[in-house]
């Protein structure tokens, strides 16, 4: 597992019985995600509670690794 620190904010999909919706990740959240070895496409993470896929593009640009 991995954690990311938001620096800005970015979009991530959020999967639910109703469909897909636009969640607003702010700055300053720290994601934990599995440990990709992927060069794009989304990946799963848990925000809030909730499953939300966002962009490993979006990681890499305004987001931290930290540990």
């Amino acid at each position: 597992m991995a954690g990311y620190c938001v620096k800005s904010a970015i979009v991530g999909v959020e999967h639910s019985a109703g469909g897909m919706h636009i969640t607003h990740i702010a700055s300053g959240t720290i994601l934990v995600i599995a440990d990709t070895d992927r060069e794009s496409g989304m990946i799963e993470t848990v925000y809030e509670g909730r499953n939300i896929s966002v962009f490993l593009q979006d990681l890499r640009e305004r987001a931290e690794r930290v540990d």
